[in-house]
């Protein structure tokens, strides 16, 4: 006697089992997704400081003559987003201690307020590369002039 096997319908009672692991790894994939969301604001803007000390180094040693003083309010904006950065980093462990704790709403709460000091960073970075800009279109503009005459 053959067995015959039963066709799988969909709408039997017996669910296909599920990944008792799913869970689990949608919460590390999200823990690293929000590392990585924090470590690229730390990166640009801590590069862009480094970047204008090394520049304004450069160039007041150097005596060329160029005002340099439109690059300020650029490289404290660019220390500003390290700092709220650094200020992100926190709340987002305080976050991941209210969900441990299971204060569910204290950590949702504390999450968007993360996302939004990300965003504040990127928000800032891209005003102080545009002072930036402007300070070295100004600089670029004047020199031209000088020359010229």
């Amino acid at each position: 006697m053959s067995k015959k096997k039963k066709p799988k319908n969909k709408n039997s009672s017996q669910a296909e089992p599920k990944n008792p692991y799913l869970p689990t790894e949608m919460f590390r994939f999200g823990i690293d997704t929000g590392k990585d969301a924090l470590r690229a604001p730390m990166i640009i803007n801590g590069g862009a400081v480094v970047s204008l000390l090394a520049l304004l180094g450069t160039v007041t040693t150097s005596n060329g003559g160029v005002d340099v003083s439109g690059l300020n309010n650029a490289m404290l904006l660019f220390a500003i987003a390290v700092g709220i950065t650094a200020i992100a980093y926190g709340v987002r462990f305080l976050s991941q201690i209210m969900y441990i704790k299971s204060f569910m709403f204290c950590a949702r709460g504390l999450l968007w307020v993360s996302s939004l000091l990300v965003i504040v960073t990127y928000v800032l970075f891209f005003v102080a590369v545009h002072g930036t800009y402007e300070a070295f279109d100004r600089d670029i503009s004047s020199i031209a002039d000088c020359s010229k005459t």
